[in-house]
């Protein structure tokens, strides 16, 4: 469901957040810049960690955790994963694998390891050195706000999803109670700045440059913002800020995922 905008009434209480990372994850053809509670990150045994909540959101599994013994099961097309926090012991259909690093926890949240995702689920996974960023492909996959954005969004064809790449962001974000007609809700307010760079030394026209934004939020709500559409210099490193609000019943971490398409576009017929 988009996220319906609406003009706030004044505001009586705030909470936000602010988040800064480097871009660590792409699934197929979209970067994963944030993931409630915090982003991927990169561990001290050079391990890529997602949160278990993202591993349902962005891959669609089905994804259990048990705070009593500390453990996940992870469930995707036919197979089951199941690890355990602090643990380098992981099981596959009750077979055991072991790990070279181990789930942990972030902000009340288990974080596992991405390599183990691509061990149980046979996922492909290109690793890019220079931008330390993991690439996951699998047609498999299944998000129904992604989806939905791509047949409303993404309708011209793509030369390359390669080229414009980013390598950080700042999330910020404010939540707003307000009442309305005798009830409280509250307004959502975000503002992501992204730092990118064009990999290739060619410039590209402002025709060329396609990039937007995802915000996926809780119970199947999203916002898209304004796509951009800038000319963007040979191996230019540039910044590129979204805003996004809307009304509902929101908390601080009702930001599920928010994922940048990042591509170019076929140039103009020459004369």
């Amino acid at each position: 469901m988009l996220l319906a905008i609406v003009t706030p009434p004044s505001s009586a209480q705030a909470a936000g957040r602010t988040v800064s990372s480097p871009v660590h994850l792409k699934i197929n053809d979209y970067y994963v810049l944030y993931t409630s509670p915090a982003p991927p990150f990169i561990d001290e045994n050079n391990r890529l960690m997602v949160p278990l909540r993202a591993v349902g959101d962005l891959l669609g599994a089905s994804v259990s955790y048990d705070p009593k013994t500390k453990t996940a099961v992870v469930a995707f097309d036919q197979d089951t994963l199941q690890l355990a926090i602090g643990s380098t012991k992981a099981r596959v259909n009750g077979q055991a694998l072991e790990m070279d690093t181990v789930p942990v926890m972030v902000r009340q949240s288990m974080f596992i390891p991405a390599k183990v995702l691509m061990k149980a689920f046979r996922i492909a996974g290109e690793w890019d050195r220079t931008h330390r960023i993991l690439t996951l492909k699998d047609d498999r996959f299944s998000n129904a706000a992604i989806e939905y954005f791509r047949d409303a969004e993404l309708k011209d064809p793509s030369v390359s999803d390669q080229v414009l790449v980013p390598l950080s962001f700042d999330l910020q974000y404010e939540i707003s109670d307000f009442e309305l007609d005798g009830e409280i809700l509250s307004w959502l307010d975000h503002r992501i700045n992204i730092t990118m760079r064009n990999t290739e030394y060619r410039a590209f026209p402002a025709e060329e440059v396609d990039i937007r934004v995802l915000t996926s939020l809780v119970d199947g709500y999203y916002s898209i913002s304004h796509h951009y559409r800038e000319p963007v210099g040979a191996g230019e490193q540039f910044d590129i800020t979204f805003d996004g609000s809307g009304g509902g019943s929101w908390n601080t971490d009702d930001i599920r995922f928010i994922a940048v398409f990042a591509r170019l576009l076929p140039g103009s017929p020459q004369p």
